[in-house]
């Protein structure tokens, strides 16, 4: 039993060290800019290129996010 719980222990540190890597290497990507939104193809705003979405388009996948 206590082999196991050793085991299991060794795997969520594992993985605790995996997800840190991943989500640093995701902070060290340079964030998309366009000028145009990745869904509708409006043109952007200066302040939301960063994020490639329109308010409205961006507030579409939020709700989608929420619903589910």
């Amino acid at each position: 039993m206590t082999d196991e719980l050793d085991a299991l222990g060794e795997m969520e540190q594992r993985e605790a060290e995996r997800f840190a890597a991943a989500l640093k290497a995701q902070r060290e990507r340079p964030l998309p800019t366009s000028n145009f939104c990745a869904d509708c193809g409006e043109i952007l705003e200066p302040h939301r290129r960063q994020w490639a979405l329109c308010f409205y388009c961006a507030s579409k996948r939020e709700a989608r996010m929420n619903w589910r």
